[in-house]
């Protein structure tokens, strides 16, 4: 699993946006699920931002930036790569292109 914790208005992420809707259909080719998490926007700036980059992976809404502390994710972009037993096998901090988000989540699967 590839978790990737994000805001709208970070430059960064809208750098790794495009990256990350382009793998994410290959890695569920290769069931290895994608979700979104985003810190403390609206619904509609996450709407908005999930149809400019055209994401069709699960998106939620952290309304308390809870993954701060529960994920680490104090810097945004964060990405998360979880084995398929829920072990966390890397934390990358910020963007990632489309071959290193392929090859992290398939190297840490």
């Amino acid at each position: 699993m590839l978790i990737n914790v994000f805001t709208s208005w970070c430059p960064s992420c809208n750098e790794e946006m495009p990256a990350l809707s382009h793998a994410a259909p290959a890695l569920a080719r290769d069931g290895i699920d994608v979700v979104g998490i985003d810190q403390a926007e609206s619904s509609e700036q996450v709407q908005r931002f999930v149809q400019a980059y055209d994401v069709h992976y699960p998106v939620y809404i952290d309304a308390d930036s809870s993954t701060r502390k529960l994920l680490g994710a104090r810097i945004i972009p964060t990405t998360l790569f979880v084995d398929r037993r829920g072990i966390v096998r890397l934390v990358h901090v910020g963007p990632l292109d489309v071959a290193s988000f392929l090859t992290l989540a398939r190297d840490t699967e």
